[in-house]
């Protein structure tokens, strides 16, 4: 895993910009779930990638299947197997979500 300054530098990238990739795409997507209140939206969304097989590089999320059930634990983003551009996104979840709204 890259180490967490890089992490910490893309996620501020990421910020600034928006991120087209499969990984912050799906980010995204479930941040609007859960910042809708939508969790069984996003909890079904993962299940529907979890049994395609063209989202197979995308099924490194049990990170976020650990958000979308409450977790705001950083170091979900630590995860071995994770990209640094997905560990950046989940950086970037966990901050989106506890924000005051």
């Amino acid at each position: 895993m890259a180490c967490t300054h890089t992490i910490h530098v893309l996620r501020d990238q990421v910020r600034l910009t928006e991120n087209h990739s499969g990984s912050g795409r799906l980010c995204l997507e479930v941040t609007t779930h859960l910042l809708d209140g939508n969790t069984g939206d996003a909890t079904s969304l993962l299940q529907q990638l979890a049994a395609d097989p063209k989202a197979a590089h995308l099924r490194n999320f049990v990170s976020l299947q650990a958000i979308v059930a409450g977790s705001r634990d950083r170091s979900l983003a630590s995860e071995p197997e994770l990209h640094y551009t997905m560990a950046a996104e989940i950086l970037l979840l966990i901050e989106r979500l506890e924000q005051p709204r």
